[in-house]
């Protein structure tokens, strides 16, 4: 259960940090950062016995319900 917490962790912060980055210099949006480290992450299998775990699957779980949420209340007013 703290590996999933580090990996939640190490994710957010340097997502935040190359969302900046991104934003600032390339004017990119910064949610961006979060699939490019996710991609590099999951190449070098760092966590993979974390990721196999259920406590793993039940953040995913709720990582995807919170992004069609957010999806959902940002979409324009055209669509509705």
């Amino acid at each position: 259960m703290e590996q999933v917490f580090l990996l939640i962790t190490a994710t957010y912060a340097v997502s935040l940090g190359l969302g900046l980055l991104l934003e600032k210099y390339l004017r990119m949006p910064w949610m961006f950062a979060a699939l490019f480290f996710g991609m590099v992450l999951s190449s070098f299998n760092l966590f993979e016995l974390t990721v196999e775990g259920e406590p793993f699957r039940v953040f995913a779980n709720l990582g995807m319900l919170f992004l069609l949420f957010f999806l959902h209340n940002t979409s324009p007013k055209s669509f509705r």
